[in-house]
């Protein structure tokens, strides 16, 4: 089995973390991890810091808000000075401490809320903190105060004096300076303003196509499994079931290995989007308003789009986005039906409803096996999900709910 893939860690990273921006119930991206990458970007190329640091917080800060699911962190985050920062850094830590290959830059996710005065729980005070660290702290006080339903250039000034304020209290002096230096220049609030972000983050940071294992693409898909089910208690551990009943129904049906991995991948993946579905609803005790579900309906539209960025998977965003389409052409929200929709799209669609029904939800208890497969086989006769993969998973049924509990 070919068990690497060769993809660009950099489009990998910066493409997944779009979904880490997705915090408001309308059709909206923050770019705010983006944004924040490229303020700390340019403060090293004015320090000259080396290569191998600019690369170390690349990584770091466009993913340095990984340990935040819920839209009542985001909020918070939002709040210049906020009490107790020290939660999501930790989560964040702990979720790529775990994972071989971003495990390098977990601790300058730590510390990335850590003050220069030393008031912190971690114990550090100023160059005791990593530097990257502190770069990124400081870059993501200076995003947030800007507001770009206003002209940046007229928020120049206030934001840079309310900067200088917190110099020696939040942010270490030196990497003030600099930003209030590189900050005279418009072009640095044009480019935060600008709809060309990523170019000037591709011309920010150095770019190499690596040989990623599949092994290492996995971990990297089960971290961002976890940060999507961990939005609400009631889906722990869902994306990670999803994935793995997929993988044993594509493996009963003939599939290879390497498609079987793949498939498990997307499967860790098909619900990135719904970090832009409020708290809410997700987590509402009843039925959902038509309103909600058609707030609900955007959540695969924008998984989609999210791995849609990625070169490699043009296949893999399919069989992601496409779990709540139906072969009658009834589904969401592309309206495909069975003539265009693959063996691996039917695959996801079927173990997604399947583990939707055997976990337990708000507004219900979760069903046993006959219950499950009543639905199921009223979903085939009305030629929503195909028939001979319900019936794989009807046969294999002990086997597969053994393993994704073990899981």
């Amino acid at each position: 089995m070919r068990e690497y893939l060769k993809l660009s860690m950099n489009n990998l990273i910066t493409a997944l973390s779009n979904a880490l921006d997705l915090y408001k119930s309308e059709l909206l991206i923050s770019s705010h991890h983006k944004r924040v990458t490229i303020i700390a970007l340019k403060i090293a190329e004015y320090f000259r810091l080396s290569d191998g640091q600019r690369n170390d917080l690349f990584f770091s800060a466009i993913l340095h808000d990984l340990g935040i699911s819920t839209h009542k962190e985001k909020i918070s985050m939002y709040q210049f000075e906020f009490k107790i920062p020290e939660p999501h850094c930790i989560r964040g830590y702990e979720l790529i401490n775990s994972t071989r290959i971003l495990k390098p830059y977990s601790k300058f996710i730590l510390y990335h809320h850590d003050r220069w005065d030393g008031k912190n729980k971690s114990g550090l005070k100023g160059n005791k903190i990593p530097l990257e660290s502190q770069i990124i702290h400081l870059s993501d006080r200076i995003e947030i105060l800007i507001n770009y339903d206003s002209y940046v250039l007229e928020q120049k000034n206030s934001i840079r004096k309310k900067i200088k304020n917190y110099s020696e209290k939040l942010f270490n002096p030196e990497l003030v300076d600099s930003f209030i230096k590189i900050s005279e220049q418009d072009s640095f609030w044009f480019d935060l303003a600008s709809p060309y972000l990523d170019d000037i983050l591709s011309q920010l940071s150095s770019e190499s196509k690596i040989i990623i294992g599949l092994k290492d693409l996995k971990e990297i898909a089960l971290t961002f499994a976890k940060i999507v089910d961990d939005k609400s208690e009631f889906t722990k551990r869902h994306s990670e079931k999803i994935g793995k009943t997929a993988r044993i129904i594509a493996s009963k049906l003939g599939s290879s290995q390497l498609e079987c991995e793949l498939i498990e991948i997307a499967g860790l993946l098909h619900d990135l989007g719904k970090l832009s579905i409020p708290d809410e609803i997700l987590d509402k005790p009843s039925g959902l308003t038509e309103q909600e579900f058609n707030i609900m309906k955007k959540h695969s539209y924008y998984t989609y789009h999210i791995l849609g960025k990625i070169e490699g998977f043009e296949q893999m965003k399919e069989w992601a986005a496409f779990h709540h389409e139906k072969l009658n052409g009834a589904g969401y929200p592309f309206k495909k039906d069975k003539t265009n929709l693959s063996l691996f799209s039917k695959i996801m669609a079927v173990s997604d409803i399947f583990n939707a029904l055997t976990e337990e939800r708000p507004y219900r208890k979760a069903l046993d096996k006959n219950d499950v497969f009543k639905i199921m086989d009223e979903k085939v006769k009305k030629e929503e999900i195909d028939g001979n993969i319900v019936n794989v998973l009807k046969n294999n049924y002990e086997e597969i709910i053994s393993k994704i509990k073990r899981s």
